[in-house]
């Protein structure tokens, strides 16, 4: 690493530390935070990282603008009426996406999308009072700038401003080509280095091509590999370059590709196919992500690669589903999950979860479910894998059938052992002085680890403690609860989740023994 990407990376972080803090202090009233990132990736990355940090503590939502009517107020208003939690709590993160797709060009003397954009922010910035959430607006540099003269009123009302960058790459682990350069007896090239440059392999790539002709067998992986630094460079360029760069990948990932066909060379066809794919799909070209996706699933079928197989049907249910196909979509990831479960995943110890062997799953913020609940799987849009619920969470009922998928947990023997998992609870007290000290000291006793605490406290009436800590399994969180609510000054204690039944657990665990 050198120093430029120390030095960006360690900016990033600052950045990201601000953005934290600033959540976790402004609840409860307007927060409008400005993010600043020009790549996608980073972005998303971002993004979920305070997400999960964040929920289910602060409950985290997220919206993309409407392109044709991008006022910001509309969409937050759309999403607090299909949430009621939100009306009933002041306490949330709204992220705030789509402003990057929305265009800057006039049609018939209409005003562009941005236009649009920045009118709404400027003048209906009082509308946004009524929403007492940190908004997390994410926009480009480019809007940014033109964000502060737009809308200079709406820029006033910010609390705060993280901008985020990250550098181009313009190199390659050697590692990667070192087997396929030291096939050629005339290119010498050393072990120790551990990246070629973009440069060097356009340099070899023309040696080879005249010396040993463009038909020549290794080429097809040079060609692979100069792309993957072109595609690896669309993740980080500034947008003044990113049309170039975008051709030269597709060109050369192309070049590949014909060769591959050519030669027979089915393996690496495989891999080519799939990287051009993903390029079209960022594109919005779907036809040619479908057409790439079929060609990689007809030669996994063909060479009997399963998993691979796996991953084109996955890659097709991920395309229909942005086509507004979806039960074409479900109807691919479940095959490829069909797959998935058929032949396993050896190679790798028991997840925690039976039921998702080889696929990428997350467990629920808004239930987090424990070892020892009933759970259910719920196929995310677009890809995003597998959400496990507990069975009485809201989400699981408001969920199509077709995306259900029957999971368990695996025993403890075939796991190793259990990871642990985050659970709210929230404990009404009698406020006295040292309350909170008890509480903490007990579940210290219990070798529980208590990653956020916070108090509410409100005069003449008993105070909120809202915890988040972390356990093994549900009989860990029965025997903490038991113990808590034995203690004096407690006078109730729930848990904190989408689930029903929480809220009897909530009376059965609340304090019988008459302690005022």
């Amino acid at each position: 690493m050198n120093n430029e990407t120390s030095s960006i990376i360690d900016q990033n972080e600052r950045e990201y530390e601000g953005l934290i803090v600033s959540l976790e202090a402004n609840q409860e009233r307007l927060n409008i935070l400005i993010c600043v990132c020009d790549q996608e990736k980073l972005r998303e990355e971002i993004i979920d990282r305070y997400s999960k940090e964040l929920e289910p503590v602060i409950p985290c939502y997220r919206i993309d603008l409407d392109q044709k009517e991008p006022s910001l107020r509309a969409a937050i208003a759309s999403l607090v009426s299909r949430k009621p939690e939100l009306l009933q709590s002041k306490n949330a993160v709204i992220t705030t996406t789509g402003v990057e797709k929305l265009h800057s060009i006039e049609w018939q003397q209409e005003k562009s999308e941005l236009d649009k954009f920045f009118g709404y922010l400027q003048w209906t910035r009082e509308g946004l009072r009524e929403f007492p959430y940190s908004i997390v607006l994410w926009v480009t540099s480019t809007v940014e700038v033109n964000l502060r003269k737009k809308s200079p009123d709406f820029w006033s009302w910010r609390k705060g401003v993280f901008r985020f960058i990250s550098p181009p790459s313009n190199f390659l682990p050697c590692q990667e080509i070192l087997p396929i350069l030291q096939s050629f007896d005339e290119i010498t090239i050393d072990k120790d280095i551990p990246l070629i440059s973009k440069e060097d392999l356009l340099e070899l790539i023309e040696q080879i091509e005249v010396n040993k002709g463009k038909k020549e067998p290794r080429l097809a992986s040079l060609y692979a590999s100069l792309a993957k630094i072109y595609n690896l460079r669309l993740l980080n360029l500034p947008l003044s370059d990113y049309r170039q760069e975008q051709q030269l990948a597709i060109e050369y990932y192309q070049k590949a590709i014909d060769l591959q066909k050519e030669l027979n060379l089915e393996l690496d066809l495989v891999a080519s196919l799939d990287s051009l794919a993903g390029i079209y799909y960022f594109l919005g070209e779907y036809q040619k992500v479908i057409e790439f996706d079929e060609q990689h699933l007809a030669i996994t079928r063909k060479i009997g690669d399963r998993m691979g197989e796996a991953k084109s049907y996955n890659n097709l249910g991920n395309v229909y589903y942005c086509l507004g196909k979806y039960q074409k979509a479900i109807r691919f990831h479940k095959k490829s999950l069909a797959i998935t479960r058929e032949i396993g995943d050896r190679g790798r110890s028991k997840s925690p979860i039976a039921g998702v062997e080889g696929l990428v799953y997350r467990l629920a913020g808004c239930c987090c479910p424990l070892p020892g609940e009933n759970i259910t799987g719920i196929v995310a849009h677009a890809g995003e894998g597998i959400v496990i619920h507990r069975q009485g969470c809201s989400n699981v009922a408001k969920a199509e059938a077709e995306r259900l998928i029957p999971v368990s947990w695996n025993p403890i023997d075939e796991q190793g052992s259990y990871p642990i998992y985050p659970v709210n609870i929230q404990i009404e007290v009698i406020d006295r002085v040292g309350v909170l000290r008890g509480i903490l000291s007990c579940l210290s006793d219990q070798n529980i680890n208590v990653r956020t605490a916070g108090v509410k406290t409100n005069f003449g009436k008993p105070a909120l403690i809202s915890l988040k800590i972390e356990v093994k399994d549900l009989q860990q969180l029965e025997r903490c609860v038991s113990q808590i609510k034995l203690m004096r000054d407690v006078l109730n204690i729930r848990r904190i989740s989408q689930v029903k039944s929480d809220r009897v657990l909530s009376t059965v665990l609340s304090n019988q023994t008459g302690n005022r």
